[in-house]
C-alpha cells in the first residue's frame, strides 16, 4: 500500500440509472429479520478475527484468520443483496473482490491476446474490496487492456497490477474525501509508442468516441470515464517516450473492507473515556468491550434500551459516548436514544444495526444519533468514529 502525491484535473461525474426490483411484501419483512440475525452472527466473528490478527505473529495463522474474516464479510454482503432484492432496493451495485475481476480478466487475455503480446498479471492477496457494478468495472478494465494491445501492433508487454493505497493529497484525487481515504489502484501499462498530450486529453472526449478508427487506434474511453466517476473514482493516464503508457483506475475501497492495521496509520486510542455499549447480543457485547478496553476506553454495557437508561442515569457523570443497537426487545434503539437525549441533549450517540437499510439509518438520525455504523463493522471503523466524536473533549481536557 502506498500514499501517492500527484496532480490531475477533475472530470464530470455522471451515472447511469440503476435497475430496481419490485417490493416483495411479506418476503421483505422476512428478509429484514434474517439480515438482522445473520449480521449479528457475522459481527462478533469479524471483530474477533481482527483482535486475533493483532495478537498472533504466526504468518500461517494470520492468513487463516484473514480468510475467515473475508468470508464472514462476504457473507454479510450476500445477506445485504438478499435484503435489497426482497425490498426493491437498487441492487446493481454490490461488494466485489478485485481478485475476482483480475483473475477473470487474466483468463480472457491469455486466450484472446495476440501471440506477440506478453501479459503480466500481478494480484496481491490482501486487496480491499470495492463497491460497484461487477460488469461495469470489468468492462472498463477490459477496454483499457484492449487499447493497450492495439498500441503494440509489433508486440510488447501488457502489465496489469492492483494495490491498496491511502490518498491524503487533494491534488491527486480532488473529489476524494480528505484524511487517508482508501482506494484500490488498478494500473494497465503497455510498452507501445507514447501518447501525445492531445491524445491523452481527447481519448476521454465524446468527439473522440465518435471518430472512425482503424483497428490499431484506441477505443474511446468516454463511457469508461463516466462509469468510474459514477463509482466515486477517477482514471488517469501518463505516457512518455520509451516507457509506453499507463492508465490508472482509482476506485474507493468498500466500507468495512478488511484492513491490515499494521499498514494503516495508528489505530485511534482512547484516554480512559467511558463508553456505554448497548446490545442484546451477548457475543457482540463481549467482543466490543474487549476491543474498546484494549484501545484505552472504560466500558459499561447494557442488554437493552431500558437497561441502557438505568445505566446512564447511574453513570451520566462519566459516560462520554453511547454505542446503541437499534433493534432490541423491551425498548428499541430509537426510543432509547430519544429518552437519553431528554436526559442529556448533548449526549453523543453512535447507532449501529444488523439491518442496514436507508430507513434504519434515517430512524437513527431522526432519533438523535450523530453517526450510524452497520453491522458487521470493522473495529478500526468503530474506533475511528468514536475518536472523531471524542477528539474535541480529549484536546480540551
Amino acid at each position: 500500500m502506498k500514499t501517492h502525491p500527484s496532480s490531475a484535473d477533475e472530470k464530470p461525474v455522471n451515472s447511469e440509472p440503476l435497475s430496481r426490483f419490485q417490493p416483495r411484501g411479506s418476503l421483505g419483512f422476512m428478509a429484514e429479520g434474517l439480515a438482522h440475525d445473520l449480521n449479528n452472527v457475522f459481527a462478533p466473528i469479524m471483530t474477533s478475527m481482527e483482535v486475533l490478527q493483532l495478537k498472533i505473529n504466526d504468518e500461517s495463522l494470520r492468513q487463516l484468520i484473514a480468510l475467515i474474516q473475508r468470508q464472514a464479510l462476504q457473507g454479510s454482503y450476500l445477506v445485504q443483496q438478499i435484503l435489497s432484492f426482497a425490498n426493491g432496493v437498487e441492487s446493481s451495485h454490490t461488494c466485489i473482490q478485485p481478485q475476482t475481476i483480475l483473475q477473470t480478466l487474466g483468463k480472457f487475455l491469455a486466450k484472446n491476446s495476440p501471440s506477440n503480446i506478453k501479459v503480466n498479471l500481478r494480484i496481491p492477496a490482501d486487496l480491499w474490496d470495492v463497491f460497484g457494478s461487477l460488469y461495469d468495472i470489468y468492462q472498463v478494465l477490459l477496454d483499457l487492456c484492449i487499447n493497450a494491445t492495439r498500441r503494440m501492433p509489433q508486440g510488447g508487454t501488457l502489465t496489469i497490477t492492483a494495490e491498496n493505497i491511502l490518498v491524503d493529497d487533494d491534488n491527486l484525487l480532488p473529489d476524494a474525501p480528505g484524511g487517508n481515504a482508501r482506494f484500490i489502484l488498478f494500473s494497465i501499462a503497455d510498452t507501445g509508442p507514447a501518447l501525445s498530450e492531445e491524445q491523452r486529453e481527447d481519448i476521454f472526449s465524446t468527439a473522440y468516441a465518435r471518430q472512425p478508427k482503424s483497428p490499431a487506434d484506441n477505443l474511446g474511453l468516454f463511457a469508461a470515464d463516466i462509469i468510474i466517476h459514477s463509482h466515486g473514482g477517477q482514471i488517469k493516464v501518463s505516457s512518455e517516450n520509451g516507457n509506453g503508457s499507463t492508465f490508472k483506475v482509482y476506485l474507493p475501497a468498500a466500507p468495512g473492507s478488511p484492513i491490515d492495521v499494521a499498514t494503516e496509520k495508528a489505530v485511534p486510542q482512547g484516554h480512559n473515556e467511558c463508553i456505554l455499549v448497548v446490545d442484546d447480543e451477548e457475543a457482540i457485547l463481549a467482543i466490543t468491550r474487549q476491543v474498546l478496553e484494549a484501545s484505552g476506553y472504560d466500558v459499561i454495557t447494557a442488554v437493552n434500551g431500558a437497561d441502557a437508561l438505568t445505566a446512564y442515569l447511574q453513570n451520566s457523570f462519566k459516560i462520554n459516548l453511547v454505542l446503541m443497537d437499534m433493534n432490541m426487545p423491551y425498548l428499541n434503539g430509537a426510543l432509547a436514544i430519544h429518552a437519553l437525549r431528554k436526559i442529556n441533549p448533548d449526549v453523543k450517540i453512535i447507532a449501529t444495526s444488523g439491518l442496514h437499510t436507508p430507513s434504519q439509518a434515517l430512524s437513527a438520525a431522526e432519533a438523535g444519533a450523530v453517526s450510524f455504523i452497520p453491522k458487521p463493522f470493522q473495529s478500526y471503523d468503530l474506533l475511528r468514529n468514536i475518536d472523531e466524536l471524542l477528539r474535541p473533549q480529549v484536546l480540551t481536557a
